[in-house]
């Protein structure tokens, strides 16, 4: 690997390096879960496929829970423990710290809190069988929340919420499909609220006990919201992608919340976020408008820089689909098949300073930077630390 050029200033105090270090490689397991870090740690998780099951076609594997030393790759602890596999198989939703714990959502359901040293197990529900529902379509996805002392979830219509320390139910919403995005708690006017993007709907709800303030249509290809909603003050933005026909709520729409309803402030289909949000920076909205048409399967995508509160959209440049992350006034813009790299995070146009290949694999998960290091993953399990200082 090799950057393009070498203006990577502002990164690292500021450092600059054509050529950044693999400083460690590992292979995960399959999926697309995030990399969270605490302390000297890293945590991931990801699947290995053994065998079909039984007499039916499901395809079994072990999730594996990794925290693994963040100078050396080296493993600290696993858990790994059976597991369900699914289209596009592997662990989707990203581990969360709080408190010296970990807590993971799998794909097929399995909440894990384990202490984040020693990997204990100190409790583990699984939701299909403790809350008699089904996996979505596509898997468990969004991201679990910590809010006080309750662990949120994207399961059933609007979520459901467990004591953080004892996996006990708090509260739980009515049966129903869930989405695929993670739960997010927001101020307004000086009071909390709870964000749940469902199948069908967004949601705000209380977070202490998941009542139901407003809800506002967005309905999608099977139920394909996956994107958090990008949240300033009492605006909302949610975007969603695939099929632009009739019916389907493909594109972006700003709302505003009252502490009490949702209305919409504008709308349209030039911001589609396919699987991830972007960053929101001095009223300017960074992402990638990714499209998949699912009759003919066609994919297309761009990184498109727009006005938060108007929806004008100010620049745009092609990349196909990736993922768009913030570091300082730096964008890291990782595409689909694994071009990573760093853009101007302004309104004045794309200027890209440096860019690098990371091989032939399928990159949707965003990567992580910290101390000058990036941290990134592919589907098939490649987990590279990529060093960026002299």
């Amino acid at each position: 690997m090799a950057w393009d050029e070498t203006a990577l200033t502002g990164l690292d105090n500021p450092k600059t390096n054509s050529n950044p270090r693999i400083l460690w490689k590992k292979t995960i397991g399959r999926g697309y879960s995030g990399i969270a870090v605490w302390e000297k740690y890293l945590y991931t998780l990801g699947t290995k496929r053994i065998t079909t099951s039984g007499s039916s076609s499901a395809l079994m594997g072990n999730d594996t829970i990794y925290c693994l030393d963040l100078d050396t790759g080296n493993e600290v602890w696993t858990h790994s423990y059976p597991a369900i596999l699914h289209e596009y198989p592997g662990p989707r939703a990203m581990p969360i710290l709080d408190a010296n714990r970990v807590y993971t959502f799998s794909h097929d359901g399995q909440v894990f809190c384990l202490d984040a040293v020693s990997g204990k197990i100190i409790w583990n529900i699984n939701i299909p069988k403790k809350f008699n529902t089904t996996v979505p379509e596509f898997g468990y996805a969004g991201t679990p929340l910590v809010e006080g002392d309750l662990l949120i979830l994207q399961v059933m219509e609007s979520g459901i919420a467990l004591d953080k320390n004892t996996g006990k139910t708090a509260w739980q919403s009515p049966s129903g499909k869930p989405g695929y995005a993670p739960p997010m708690v927001f101020s307004c006017s000086g009071k909390k609220y709870l964000a749940i993007f469902g199948y069908a709907k967004l949601y705000i709800l209380e977070p202490a006990t998941g009542n139901k303030i407003s809800e506002y249509p967005w309905k999608t290809f099977s139920g394909c919201n996956i994107a958090s909603p990008v949240i300033q003050g009492e605006k909302i933005l949610i975007s969603s992608s695939y099929d632009d026909r009739p019916g389907l709520d493909a594109g972006a729409v700003l709302l505003s919340f009252d502490g009490s309803s949702l209305s919409p402030l504008w709308q349209h289909r030039e911001m589609r976020n396919h699987m991830l949000a972007g960053v929101l920076s001095e009223g300017y909205y960074y992402a990638n408008d990714g499209y998949q048409d699912t009759r003919g399967g066609t994919k297309d995508g761009e990184v498109r820089c727009m006005e938060y509160d108007t929806g004008r959209i100010v620049w745009k440049t092609p990349t196909g689909l990736a993922s768009v992350t913030g570091v300082d006034d730096k964008l890291l813009i990782l595409t689909e098949d694994g071009r990573l790299s760093v853009a101007a995070m302004t309104p004045d146009g794309y200027t890209e300073y440096s860019a690098c290949s990371l091989g032939r694999s399928q990159w949707l998960t965003p990567p992580t930077f910290i101390r000058s290091r990036i941290y990134v993953r592919s589907d098939r399990g490649e987990l590279y630390c990529l060093d960026l200082a002299k």
